[in-house]
């Protein structure tokens, strides 16, 4: 296997590991107590993760970097730590041994508590004001999304990004004390949009070396706002498009298995119809990045005419009304049951998402905002034609 490709999938695992570390997600068995512990705590002390794997390990030795075989001996951060350790200098040696164009960018503007007035909004401000009170050494957060252009709606969820140098995991008991503060930032998501449906966005000093915009292009820092930590972010841009074409694929694959999937129930749950909602909103970004286009979002759905019929283009309509509607599907009796269910029971964030995503409010295939037999029609011609131009972008990655 060639080196750069064993290089990115090492930087894509670090990434995963932080991406677990900061949402609490632990590996550890049931039959250890600190799993029990991690249960009705979200301290960092009782993450445990394969950070240091047989095939981690093989992926090092294949490309000339030698880790210690006794870093598997420890465990939690200090593992991941002490890997980072390792492998820092040699991989980034890598990375940059790689053509990539260099480019900056630029965010000065601050959180105003003053725009979050909104009662389901309002402790924004404050759950931020943490992470500008506590040290945070090596990281830098930014908000971007709904939240940071302050057009946030009863549909929008936080959309963060979290960007960590290698000075973050000199010392793991740093590290350590960064990641529960982190922890407990994204449990306050959930309290926020109980249907939101992931945790912080990552990256670190390794995906900036060598960045591929299909994990976050970068026109989603036109509106972002810096929480903390540094104002400028340095990439070196990779002209890879195939992972937007993968990105497309995938979104395509999840609307395909939703609509099937409430056919079968002739209804769906508010978190599987916020996911469906999001996915059509985000397909047509997708298509035109696969072809070269940064667009944003918004940007992407105000030129979907350029691409869909008028019968698909009904799906982003019906995707549009659903956002702007959404609000009885989330202030309701039952949500507020479920989340005082998941404040007492759900220290971590993925715990109380996984509540709300099983136990959502039903909205039936009769409700004014649910999937109808033709609302079902018209997004599986924008499924439909949405394959057909990835199809075509991916011809031309081949080529």
């Amino acid at each position: 296997m060639d080196t750069i490709i064993i290089a990115k999938l090492l930087v894509t695992h670090i990434r995963q590991c932080f991406l677990c570390l900061l949402d609490g997600r632990t590996t550890r068995s049931k039959e250890k107590i600190d799993f029990w512990l991690a249960k009705f705590s979200n301290s960092s002390k009782y993450w445990h993760y394969p950070v240091v794997t047989a095939s981690v390990l093989r992926h090092c030795l294949n490309i000339g970097i030698k880790v210690d075989d006794r870093i598997q001996e420890l465990s939690g951060v200090h593992q991941l730590s002490a890997f980072l350790k390792a492998v820092e200098k040699p991989l980034r040696d890598i990375l940059l041994g790689t053509i990539a164009d260099d480019c900056s960018v630029y965010i000065h503007e601050e959180i105003e508590p003053a725009y979050y007035t909104d009662s389901a909004f309002e402790r924004i401000p404050e759950i931020f004001k943490l992470l500008q009170t506590k040290p945070l050494p090596g990281i830098s957060f930014f908000l971007h999304g709904s939240m940071a252009d302050r057009k946030y709606t009863a549909f929008s969820d936080v959309d963060d990004l979290i960007v960590i140098d290698s000075s973050a995991w000199q010392d793991p008991e740093s590290l350590m004390n960064s990641a529960t503060l982190l922890t407990q930032v994204a449990r306050e998501y959930q309290n926020i949009d109980p249907l939101q449906h992931h945790g912080h966005w990552v990256i670190t000093e390794f995906d900036l070396l060598l960045y591929n915009q299909s994990y976050m292009p970068l026109v989603v820092f036109n509106e972002a706002i810096r929480i903390t930590g540094k104002s400028q972010i340095k990439f070196r841009l990779t002209s890879d498009y195939s992972g937007f074409v993968r990105n497309a694929r995938l979104t395509i694959q999840s609307i395909s298995q939703r609509l099937q999937q409430a056919e079968q129930k002739e209804g769906i749950n508010a978190f599987d119809l916020k996911c469906l909602v999001g996915e059509i909103s985000l397909l047509p970004a997708y298509i035109f990045q696969t072809q070269g286009n940064m667009l944003s979002k918004p940007e992407a759905i105000s030129r979907a005419s350029e691409l869909y019929t008028p019968t698909a283009l009904e799906a982003l309509k019906w995707s549009t009304r659903v956002r702007n509607e959404f609000a009885p599907l989330v202030y309701n009796q039952r949500t507020n049951i479920l989340k005082t269910v998941a404040k007492l029971t759900c220290s971590r964030r993925h715990l109380a998402e996984k509540l709300h995503r099983k136990c959502s409010y039903w909205v039936s295939y009769q409700n004014a905002l649910g999937l109808s037999h033709e609302i079902i029609r018209v997004i599986k011609s924008f499924a439909e034609e949405s394959n057909s131009f990835v199809a075509l972008s991916w011809e031309q990655c081949a080529v």
